[in-house]
């Protein structure tokens, strides 16, 4: 499965997309629920991300590769946060700004629009 925030203009906008390994996908609004995905892998294209890092327009560049993901009511959680925005870094970072594309995680659980390692 592919997890990704979906910046499209259109009725998805800003929402979670899951995409499962047969090709369908899912939308899931950030306020009404939390995803918890076991077995991730942090994935990000370098090339198209160092091309919105200098200017280019934004285009898909970034996801979550995960083995499952469970979908829950919303509840307010904190944890530690990562980041991705290739305007920012061209890579997926944490709070410290270490680049952690490629990274596994058994856990990660979202905040709203946030990742959270868990």
């Amino acid at each position: 499965m592919k997890v990704r925030f979906h910046l499209a203009k259109g009725k998805n906008f800003k929402k979670w997309q899951i995409t499962d390994d047969d090709g369908i996908k899912s939308y899931f609004d950030p306020m009404d629920v939390k995803l918890t995905l076991y077995n991730c892998v942090l994935c990000n294209s370098k090339k198209t991300a160092n091309k919105i890092y200098k200017g280019s327009s934004k285009t898909v560049c970034s996801w979550i590769k995960c083995e499952w993901v469970k979908i829950e009511s919303a509840t307010d959680i904190s944890g530690k946060c990562i980041f991705y925005n290739p305007r920012v870094n061209p890579y997926w970072y944490d709070e410290e700004g270490t680049d952690i594309d490629g990274e596994h995680y058994e856990t990660l659980k979202t905040n709203g629009k946030n990742v959270l390692v868990w």
